[in-house]
């Protein structure tokens, strides 16, 4: 499975529910997710996830050894080995050495 078949989906999930709750006069899912979280105890929390999701998706490279979210992916199952980025060359610090190596 590819990951941007995952993002594709979302994508087009999102933009169809959108589409067609501005159709049918209903609740958007930015609508909901405000309702939900810009006026509660959650706002902070949320914000902080999606602080660290933002960090996540554009670390550098050489950083990504430091990121939290590949670090707990790594613990939960530690025989996958991290996937290079395909511009960054073999041996560039924090990426993996590729297999058999």
């Amino acid at each position: 499975m590819k990951g941007r078949h995952g993002w594709a989906l979302l994508l087009l999930v999102i933009v169809s529910w959108d589409l067609a709750a501005a159709l049918t006069n209903s609740e958007t899912l930015t609508f909901t997710f405000r309702c939900a979280v810009s006026q509660t105890a959650w706002r902070w929390p949320v914000l902080a996830l999606i602080a660290l999701l933002v960090v996540h998706l554009f670390l550098p490279p050489r950083m990504q050894r430091y990121d939290p979210l590949d670090r707990l992916f790594q613990r939960i199952d530690p025989v996958a080995e991290p996937k290079r980025p395909p511009n960054v060359p073999p041996g560039t610090p924090g990426s993996s050495p590729g297999p058999g190596r």
